[in-house]
């Protein structure tokens, strides 16, 4: 009598993607999964379908507007003097843009502020004077430009003749900003007063460079590297440096085997540094390695790499960056790992499918409360739903290799949906034995007027059991609508194993 021989809920759903790869027995129980999520409203409200295994939701487009270049840099803002604008944006045709949101969503289309002199690289800030005037602080290759807001008075060369071996590393730490000034040093900026300055207020290895800046709530943290040229196949010596942001010199030093980290986010769960070959949990007491693989960032030719560094962010208890799946950007994600939800399991994930043969240019959890915002060098710009929204469709869900003590034969696979399948929805499935072979079709349902389906079993397409004897992975296919899956049971015989 056949019996249920494997069966996969929402625990499993829950544990995401195995970076260890298809023959992984520990992590995630998906292969692949790029746009497909177990979470629904994540990080806003909790939803009936929290658990559930579906297509991530596809992005709304903002307007570009007559604003041109690649979205380098973000930051959330409201002020009535930029008509009280939620968030404005650096792109890499030198525009400083704005973008209104109303009901926490964009409205309307992107608009220049104001054009820089010379080349932007990321990194936005804005201050308020101690006198009530509030200015844009925008970094240029070679100089630091400063925008009031309500003159308006630009004036690139602000802080003139900064370095031009630069990547873009700029922070806000408590009441001054922290740059990256060529190589060697570091400058500052006081924000009371907006006047009060230092182009290096920290020195060190003149052969090093800052490639990103944050803080971990008491000192800065500074990424160094002396892979100036940023080549990503050069392990050169790469460090983070604790400083206390007016000492002469650092308190701490760690080194991180990496090319270079394009980032450091500090998130409610610690700092973390991205870097070309993984991601870093950086604390004063030193730094531990929480991604062993590339996170996948756009890198483009030589330095200019690092001005995608802010295709990195977190979204509640997890972070979030954009990048290629596979060693090209044919296929493209929004990539999460940790907790989407605070009381969801902690998992690496593909919520989104991002754009494809597109590179992503900036990711940013932190605009809008329930939404990822996505760039890329279309250029264009979109604002995703973690889970909720209209899902995306033709993304699909590969397992991990199940591995067998014997052979069996699979009879049929059951699924069972959370909801009725309803007008417009197709599921496909196939059974891979390994990936040297084509897979076996078992089928598709969609939804059929005559009856309302909550479970449906899928059959070899070629008739009668399919005789597994060592391994087998299922591949779930999103093919349109909005299915939503419970669980999955394989049903068939085990087989007594014949020797050869």
């Amino acid at each position: 009598m056949e019996k249920p021989l494997l069966t996969l809920g929402s625990e499993e759903f829950q544990s995401g993607i195995a970076p260890l790869g298809a023959h992984s027995e520990m992590g995630g129980i998906f292969y692949k999964a790029t746009g497909i999520t177990p979470l629904f409203d994540a990080g806003v409200s909790v939803s009936v379908n929290n658990g559930l295994l579906m297509a991530g939701a596809s992005g709304t487009f903002a307007s570009y507007g007559t604003v041109t270049g690649n979205i380098i840099s973000s930051l959330a803002f409201n002020s009535n003097d930029l008509a009280n604008t939620d968030a404005i944006f650096a792109t890499s045709a030198n525009k400083v843009c704005r973008l209104e949101f109303a009901s926490g969503v964009p409205s309307g289309s992107l608009t220049t502020i104001f054009t820089a002199g010379t080349t932007l690289t990321p990194g936005l800030a804005i201050v308020q004077t101690s006198g009530g005037l509030i200015y844009i602080i925008y970094r240029q290759i070679g100089q630091m430009g400063r925008y009031e807001t309500s003159g308006p008075t630009q004036t690139d060369n602000w802080i003139a003749s900064l370095g031009t071996d630069y990547f873009g590393a700029m922070h806000t730490y408590f009441d001054t900003i922290i740059y990256g000034n060529g190589l060697g040093k570091v400058g500052t900026i006081d924000v009371p007063s907006v006047t009060s300055t230092s182009t290096s207020a920290l020195d060190f290895d003149i052969n090093s460079m800052a490639t990103a800046i944050s803080d971990d709530g008491t000192y800065v943290v500074i990424a160094i590297t002396k892979n100036i040229k940023a080549d990503t196949t050069l392990l050169s010596p790469t460090k983070v440096l604790f400083w206390d942001s007016f000492a002469s010199s650092w308190l701490r030093e760690y080194p991180i085997s990496d090319p270079f980290i394009y980032s450091l986010k500090k998130t409610p769960i610690g700092l973390f540094a991205f870097g070309v070959t993984g991601i870093w949990q950086v604390s004063f007491d030193g730094v531990k390695k929480v991604f062993s693989h590339s996170p996948g960032i756009y890198t483009a030719s030589g330095a200019s790499a690092l001005h995608y560094g802010n295709a990195t962010s977190f979204f509640s208890d997890a972070l979030i960056w954009g990048g290629q799946v596979g060693s090209s950007n044919a296929v493209t994600a929004v990539k999460t790992l940790g907790k989407l939800d605070s009381s969801a399991l902690s998992a690496y994930l593909h919520p989104l499918q991002g754009p494809i043969s597109k590179n992503i240019t900036l990711v940013d959890g932190q605009l809008s409360k329930g939404y990822v915002f996505v760039a890329d060098d279309t250029p264009q710009l979109a604002y995703y739903p973690i889970g909720s929204g209209t899902p995306g469709e033709g993304v699909s869900a590969q397992t991990v290799y199940f591995q067998l003590n014997q052979p069996i034969d699979i009879k049929h696979i059951d699924v069972v949906f959370g909801e009725p399948l309803a007008l417009g929805d197709t599921l496909d499935l196939d059974v891979y034995r390994d990936q040297d072979n084509s897979a076996t079709d078992f089928g598709s349902v969609s939804y059929d007027s005559t009856k309302t389906i909550r479970r449906f079993q899928f059959r070899n397409a070629s008739g009668g059991a399919l005789s597994i004897d060592e391994q087998f992975s299922l591949l779930i296919s999103f093919t349109a609508g909005a299915v939503k899956i419970k669980k999955i049971e394989v049903f068939g015989h085990p087989m007594e194993r014949k020797n050869i």
